[in-house]
């Protein structure tokens, strides 16, 4: 990812957080923007051990504000662009609220 892409991304989940939307919607862009650091600036951004609890974050159960902020982390550590991201906001919405 170079870095035109990166702040396309981050100025994106930016702009979509401010938007509101459902009620986990900062929560993922959140998630995303670390996820999107950690991915840009490598080991230089959080030790190997936060990357480890933000990506067990996705599969949280018990705290969906947790479970958001791990599933929107997940999706910019992957590199997934602001695009695709809100679609996979939107899909994952769709899952948990049934």
């Amino acid at each position: 990812m170079n870095q035109a892409e990166f702040n396309k991304n981050m100025l994106g989940a930016s702009a979509l957080a401010s938007l509101g939307g459902s009620p986990y919607t900062n929560t993922f862009w959140r998630g995303y923007q670390r996820g999107m650091r950690r991915l840009y600036h490598g080991e230089k951004f959080g030790t190997q051990d936060e990357h480890a609890l933000w990506m067990a974050a996705a599969d949280e159960t018990r705290d969906e504000d947790c479970r958001y902020c791990g599933i929107g982390y997940f999706a910019g550590y992957s590199g997934m662009s602001i695009s695709d991201a809100v679609k996979q906001l939107a899909v994952v919405d769709k899952e948990l609220k049934g």
